[in-house]
């Protein structure tokens, strides 16, 4: 069609040319003056028709072009969506774990860049598409289809987000809980050890010492009561059925962490009366020693 508008702006050239001539022939007072009006008059005419012919034409040319881009557009910005959706929903199968949760915070990063991109461009197909309906009535219902298919991918496209942003919530929740499980297990271990230490004072001072200790080790188990109650409270959480998780793996090692708690109490209990026994024994070793000193120096 480029080539077609040249030669028209060729010919218009020579149409112009011809007028002109013809004016001045008319100005002169040509003897054929009338007759070469008549043929001024005949080539105008045609020229017109001419005109009017192309920019039919160029109309529907134009007018199927956009209907053509439109469809084009549309099935590439439906194949972007439905890839992904499908890249979307793939994230099921990364896993829980650390490793899992990380990649799904990458892929929800990269997915959101690429919603943003393509957002504006659902806007401009939607309004291409009202007007290409209003121009268009007679393949206005096709038109208008197309698009919500569009848009209805576009939803199952952003309910998968969400279900995926729902997920990585959840994953994180329980990530958060087993490092914080872990952590109380391990302290829970170590304080356990210290509870059950054999070793007897073999002094008044000694004894004392190690009762200061103790009342210590106690002050430090009150310390983290807080936290052993927020494991058991998130847990519950975890339990309501937000996402799969290994609960039974978690639920040994809760009960661990319940049996292991009742006895640390039991442990330092005992720990308290042996020391206290021994210490009242120094403070008796103590009084006879005292006592033996006094009857010696009579």
């Amino acid at each position: 069609f480029e080539s077609l508008e040249q030669e028209m702006n060729s010919m218009l050239v020579r149409v112009v040319e011809v007028n002109e001539i013809v004016q001045q022939l008319v100005e002169n007072g040509h003897p054929s003056a009338t007759e070469v009006m008549g043929c001024q008059d005949h080539l105008n005419t045609r020229w017109a028709q001419v005109v009017q012919l192309v920019e039919s034409k160029k109309e529907s040319i134009d007018s199927l072009l956009r209907i053509q881009n439109y469809s084009l557009e549309c099935n590439e910005i439906k194949s972007q969506i439905s890839e992904k959706r499908r890249a979307i929903e793939s994230t099921q199968y990364l896993g829980n774990d650390l490793g899992g949760v990380i990649a799904l915070q990458r892929k929800l990063s990269t997915m959101e860049g690429a919603l943003t991109v393509i957002e504006p461009k659902l806007i401009g197909l939607q309004l291409e598409a009202e007007s290409l309906a209003a121009t268009h009535p007679e393949q206005a219902m096709d038109i208008l289809i197309r698009f919500e298919e569009i848009s209805e991918e576009w939803e199952q496209l952003k309910q998968a987000l969400q279900g995926c942003e729902d997920s990585l919530s959840v994953a994180g929740r329980l990530q958060q809980f087993i490092q914080d499980l872990d952590s109380f297990l391990s302290w829970l271990a170590r304080t356990q050890g210290a509870t059950v230490s054999e070793e007897l004072p073999n002094t008044l001072a000694e004894a004392e010492a190690l009762l200061r200790s103790h009342e210590a080790l106690r002050e430090e188990i009150g310390q983290h009561e807080e936290d052993y109650r927020k494991i058991l409270a998130v847990n519950e959480l975890l339990s309501l059925g937000e996402m799969e998780l290994p609960l039974l793996s978690i639920q040994q090692w809760l009960h661990k962490l319940q049996n292991g708690w009742v006895k640390l109490h039991q442990a330092w209990q005992g720990r308290h009366d042996t020391l206290l026994q021994a210490h009242i024994y120094q403070l008796f070793l103590r009084d006879v020693r005292q006592a033996e000193g006094f009857l010696n120096s009579q």
